[in-house]
């Protein structure tokens, strides 16, 4: 469909930004005064992430089906973006949950995560909090992380190929979950009970502990394994 711009004098509006992608739509309008303050909105309609892994050359890493709206604004180069997400059927590699639900605020270089959900029937994984960028959109050293969030039933084995050593690592881990810190200094606490833990030739029914990282280094505490 051709998009259209009506010039009202001072801006100028398009209310008919319609795209087609796979059996998805996007529908988008936009009020444009000049490249440093216009601002809109969209909708996203059943839009298959596997078109867009392939459009963008992402090895089909991706795939679900993606509903949602958003809007923008950018004042003198000062951005705001709020938007509600959700992914039926979401996978990324090995990660697969049946529904993915993500709200959001991008205001003044800082990412605020409102509510990260994804579950399906035996597990559930959630995540908000935020992170300072120190410039537009771009992670750096220096970003700042305040993640709070917990995870249920989850499927070591699916991390596997991330794990930067070969042992085998499998088991259904539940934990709370704290990162903060600057990026170049990240720390991150877990209280994990992982059941039917398997650490290479190690198998076991239980596991619990505390694991932390903190100066490059991963720590572990008062483990027991039975």
């Amino acid at each position: 469909e051709n998009i259209s711009f009506l010039n009202t004098g001072n801006h100028y509006v398009s209310d008919n930004i319609d795209l087609l992608i796979g059996e998805g739509v996007f529908h988008g309008s936009i009020n444009f005064k000049h490249i440093k303050d216009f601002w809109g909105s969209g909708s996203i309609d059943n839009i298959n992430l596997a078109s867009i892994d392939k459009l963008l050359f992402l090895n089909n890493r991706y795939d679900g089906y993606l509903t949602g709206d958003f809007d923008f604004s950018t004042k003198n180069s000062i951005w705001y973006i709020n938007t509600d997400l959700l992914v039926d059927n979401f996978k990324f590699d090995e990660l697969d949950y049946s529904e993915l639900i993500f709200s959001g605020l991008y205001q003044n270089d800082k990412l605020t995560i409102n509510h990260l959900l994804g579950q399906n029937d035996s597990s559930v994984f959630e995540l908000y909090g935020s992170l300072n960028m120190d410039h537009r959109f771009a992670l750096s050293e220096y970003t700042h992380i305040d993640l709070k969030g917990n995870v249920q039933n989850f499927d070591l084995s699916k991390l596997n190929r991330y794990i930067p050593w070969t042992i085998d690592v499998r088991g259904k881990i539940s934990s709370d979950i704290l990162v903060s810190g600057p990026l170049d200094n990240i720390r991150f606490n877990l209280n994990p009970t992982i059941v039917d833990p398997v650490f290479d030739k190690i198998e076991g029914v239980k596991a619990f502990g505390k694991v932390y990282y903190k100066n490059n280094r991963l720590y572990f505490s008062n483990i027991i394994f039975q």
